[in-house]
């Protein structure tokens, strides 16, 4: 399963790390601990959860006549 993420580096404060799927964040000190960690979430948020779809969601419209 392929995660899309967003890195937002602080420099001496940290990276943050958010998945937009699943709602996951991670922060840690650099890029490549906060990805570590970022990896263990996922992982044990997908075995645990439904994770949707990277193309997002099937849109239907109907019309409701009452």
């Amino acid at each position: 399963m392929e995660f899309d993420v967003l890195f937002l580096n602080y420099g001496r404060h940290g990276v943050v790390v958010k998945e937009p799927r699943t709602g996951l964040q991670a922060e840690a000190r650099d890029h490549d601990e906060a990805r570590d960690e970022m990896t263990r979430l996922l992982a044990a948020y997908a075995r645990d959860n439904y994770v949707p779809p990277a193309d997002g969601p099937v849109a239907t419209i109907e019309t409701i006549t009452i």
